[in-house]
């Protein structure tokens, strides 16, 4: 095996592990979550995401001439998953501190739906984030959009 190769297996290895371990501290944070404890799921959360920017920064380095590794689509598509459902779930516990913390929300949704356009939660809180910061007409928006999501159809 010539050492690309055992390059790319290495990085395709890091990448896993570091996808496993961001899943992890995710299912820590729903627990915490569960029984109410609000500031520690935030922490898991967040770590869980520091995980999945290491992925990131695996998949696309920033050094100059640094080689990408192409990932299988199925592969992507879990990690943009797993990073919108991380970003639910922050959005949902800035929701139950008081006070709520609506910019934070809407930075957690809008992160959300640019890894899934069709994500109904995160436009759900989007609309009630913009809601409470009195931007009427986002909030307008954002639910139209959701109710377009929940029904099923297909965006234009």
């Amino acid at each position: 095996m010539n050492m690309d190769k055992v390059r790319e297996a290495s990085k395709e290895e890091a990448i896993e592990s570091k996808f496993e371990k961001a899943k992890e501290l995710k299912l820590k944070g729903n627990e915490f979550f569960k029984s109410q404890n609000f500031k520690k799921a935030l922490y898991q959360y967040h770590s869980a995401l520091m995980y999945l920017k290491g992925v990131e920064c695996d998949i696309n380095p920033s050094v100059p001439f640094g080689e990408t590794l192409k990932l299988s689509a199925e592969k992507e598509d879990n990690i943009n998953v797993l990073n919108a459902e991380i970003q639910n779930n922050l959005a949902a516990c800035f929701l139950k501190q008081n006070p709520i913390k609506y910019n934070r929300i809407l930075e957690c949704c809008k992160e959300a739906i640019k890894r899934q356009p069709d994500n109904l939660k995160a436009t759900y809180r989007m609309a009630l984030a913009y809601y409470h910061l009195k931007d009427y007409d986002k909030a307008r928006d954002s639910i139209l959009e959701a109710n377009r999501i929940a029904s099923g159809e297909v965006s234009t």
